[in-house]
């Protein structure tokens, strides 16, 4: 919570318990107005080959309730297996909606597809789907989605910039035009490494858009990246780094922004123990400046604090989906 200019911890907020794989931390998540729910999945389905400490479970399906008797309707490709990951992430704007399954293999083992909806009436259809230009084996793309208007951008942490940079990552753009998405442009991290898995989370609000690249690093953890949007074109505004740099600190594996205004989760922090970290930047006249960080109170070891963040009118909201509550 912001009193003044200083932001303090709220008392008393909790956090529900884990349910889906369309939000990771909640069972049910309003996106512009459209509440989807990912509450089905199978348990002993194989888990993804590169392991996130912090991934939602196993998804097989995703409903859409639109309708004020709360009737749903069921959205599943026909080519989505249990283990895609079909709504590991999802956004939508007016009539259109996009959900990612970054496990799906139309373009190799875990490549990844983002899936189009668009919506007549009260009814969504299938309306397409969409990869990278030069997506492959092992992308993961859709990791992350996000649509403003007629802009969508989908990340693939996982992508190869050549030989040389497996895993550095990449971000795709994409816009519509006379009712179809086209690819604009492919971004990546002004200087790429090799792990970065630059994208592995993202957030656009207006012409600001943030990149987590929690692999930057290496052992020594993560960055983010600020992209202003000038004329049309994305153009890097700032590269932040956290004053704590150690090893696992996992900074940069979950974002949200508002205005001027980013909170960005580092759960993993304090790895092996995993008790975790938010920290809040603000971005002023000369540039972005850390406001605050937060810990868990009480701190426990294996809590992943910060592994869910949320910004919205001068309130802010932590995840921390590990934490035992009550004992």
């Amino acid at each position: 919570m912001r009193r003044s200019s200083e932001w303090r911890r709220a008392d008393g907020g909790r956090i529900g318990k884990s349910c889906g794989a369309a939000t990771g931390l909640l069972g049910l998540i309003a996106v512009a107005g459209v509440i989807l729910s990912a509450c089905g999945g199978d348990d002993d389905a194989a888990a993804p080959a590169v392991a996130d400490p912090v991934a939602p479970s196993v998804g097989t399906s995703l409903s859409i309730s639109t309708a004020a008797d709360g009737s749903e309707a069921l959205l599943l490709p026909a080519d989505v297996r249990a283990v895609d990951e079909f709504g590991w992430s999802g956004a939508s704007d007016g009539d259109w909606m996009a959900v990612s399954s970054p496990f799906h293999d139309v373009a190799g083992p875990q490549a990844g597809a983002v899936f189009l909806y668009h919506l007549a009436g009260e009814v969504w259809s299938e309306a397409g789907r969409l990869l990278g230009s030069d997506t492959t084996t092992g992308d993961w793309f859709g990791r992350w989605i996000t649509m403003q208007g007629d802009v969508l951008v989908a990340s693939s942490p996982f992508a190869d910039l050549g030989s040389a940079l497996p895993d550095a990552g990449a971000l795709y753009v994409f816009g519509l035009e006379n009712g179809v998405w086209t690819e604009q442009a492919k971004r990546t991290a002004e200087l790429p490494l090799q792990g970065a898995m630059f994208g592995f989370t993202l957030e656009v609000d207006g012409d600001t858009m943030v990149i987590g690249s929690p692999g930057n690093r290496g052992d020594r953890g993560g960055v983010a990246y600020v992209f202003r949007r000038i004329d049309g074109v994305w153009v890097q505004e700032a590269f932040l780094d956290p004053p704590d740099t150690i090893a696992g600190n996992s900074f940069g594996f979950y974002v949200d922004l508002e205005g001027d205004t980013l909170v960005m989760g580092a759960p993993t922090f304090g790895d092996p123990t995993m008790d975790g970290k938010a920290y809040v930047y603000e971005r002023r006249a000369e540039g972005w400046f850390l406001a605050a960080q937060f810990v868990g109170a009480p701190r426990s070891d294996g809590d992943a604090f910060g592994s869910a963040v949320a910004v919205e009118g001068g309130l802010i909201a932590v995840g921390a989906f590990r934490a035992d509550i009550d004992g």
